[in-house]
């Protein structure tokens, strides 16, 4: 358990390095990624030929890789993605849920001021945000685990107009679960005896926040994808995936902001948790004052609203990466919401023949369909000109003679090939 609370102070300590560094700042979005807007989801799913076969993988990638390249892959920590392979030719496509502007956001106030009064106030800039690309970069999504396969273009489609819908219920990225207990049980006990399957026994064994991470929206696209009708390849153990809880000895409260005095207190554990990003200590120091933070009273902001609580001891944290359940069972594709009008299941019947295939495909019909009418041209004339001159039957068959004299060696280099008699004479006998 010591070196799962290491790992994650390491992950911690990633994170305030990162607000400390000038590279820390965003860059452009390359060519290909669409951020998620009605009309970029719709245009982009719409470009989908329906009939296409994909592949669903689960790729991942080291945490923070821009940074500190494969650094946090020796720890397990990733972030992670759904990737879709085109078995027709077409363009590949990944996914994955991010904190925006950056990961510091989701945990630090971007200002914390102080009114006329000498009372604090706190604002947020923190979001969650879902991005597509066409094409799957396999140098950063260095782990891809191939977990389902059959699934259509118009299921892509479907899956696409979900994606955004998903989105819109989880708009803030948060890092944490919240659950009672210690973490000496381990959250994936905990939640599956919350879903009678097992686990521990304890009555205060609660989940009272769920996290809204990469991973959490990778699941729940294993889900969709499912129900759509995606068919689970057969693995020896599910993937795994990273899990981030806080355990408290008592159920979270609300915080109320309005409250001048509860505002105030919220005030100081941000300073004090934006002090150790400021200050230039050592890694070592930095350590010392997050176990620190984590020992006593802990404050969380999810999606607009602040929850107080006391860590349990002696583990308030824990950080896994254990395997965890895909799903099973009867499907339901009317449970998935979509966007309306997005897509359109014609889309295909309106498009050209030709635009169901690669390019190199098309290339290759274009030249077919050339060499058929230049023969179909080449009989048609030569039957025209040979039956003005009286010919008739076979003999209409223009160059006949030339065709026939083709065949005729053929033939008999295929009789030569199929049977050459054994000479013998008095040296090969033996």
């Amino acid at each position: 358990m010591l070196s799962k609370i290491i790992s994650l102070m390491i992950i911690f300590i990633g994170i305030i390095e990162i607000s400390k560094s000038s590279d820390s700042s965003n860059s452009e979005p390359e060519d290909g990624i669409y951020f998620y807007t009605y009309d970029t989801i719709c245009k982009f799913a719409n470009s989908i030929r329906d009939d296409d076969q994909y592949e669903v993988y689960y790729v991942q990638a080291p945490l923070m890789y821009a940074i500190y390249g494969d650094l946090f892959e020796k720890i397990n920590a990733y972030h992670s993605g759904v990737g879709f392979y085109n078995l027709n030719g077409g363009p590949n496509i990944s996914l994955d849920y991010f904190a925006g502007p950056t990961l510091e956001n989701a945990l630090i106030p971007e200002n914390i001021t102080k009114d006329s009064q000498g009372n604090y106030n706190l604002t947020w800039n923190t979001y969650g945000l879902i991005e597509v690309t066409n094409y799957i970069n396999e140098t950063y999504w260095s782990k891809r685990e191939l977990v389902m396969y059959g699934l259509t273009g118009l299921q892509i489609k479907q899956y696409l107009s979900w994606a955004p819908i998903y989105n819109q219920t989880h708009p803030v990225y948060n890092l944490f679960s919240i659950a009672s207990g210690s973490g000496d049980n381990g959250y994936l006990e905990t939640i599956l005896h919350n879903l009678s399957l097992g686990g521990v026994s304890s009555e205060d064994s609660i989940v009272y926040q769920n996290s809204s991470t990469c991973d959490d929206f990778v699941w729940a696209s294993f889900n969709t994808i499912y129900q759509l009708g995606g068919n689970l390849v057969g693995m020896q153990s599910n993937p795994p995936k990273d899990q981030i809880t806080l355990f408290t000895t008592d159920e979270p409260t609300i915080v109320d902001y309005n409250n001048v005095t509860q505002r105030n207190q919220l005030a100081s554990f941000y300073i004090n948790l934006m002090s150790i990003a400021n200050k230039n200590e050592s890694a070592l120091q930095i350590f010392e004052e997050l176990i620190s933070l984590f020992n006593g009273t802990f404050y969380c902001y999810i999606d607009g609203v602040y929850y107080e609580m006391y860590l349990s001891k002696p583990t308030p944290i824990s950080f896994t990466y254990q395997p965890s359940p895909m799903p099973t069972g009867e499907r339901d594709p009317n449970s998935i919401k979509t966007l309306d009008n997005c897509y359109s299941e014609s889309s295909n019947s309106k498009q050209s023949f030709f635009n169901r295939f690669s390019k190199v495909q098309i290339i290759f019909i274009f030249i077919a369909i050339g060499l058929g009418v230049v023969i179909v041209l080449y009989l048609s004339i030569g039957i025209i000109i040979n039956k003005s001159r009286g010919k008739s039957g076979i003999n209409l068959i223009p160059n006949k003679k030339l065709w026939t004299s083709i065949g005729s060696k053929f033939t008999e280099r295929n009789n030569k090939n199929k049977y050459k008699p054994l000479l013998y004479n008095e040296n090969t006998i033996q």
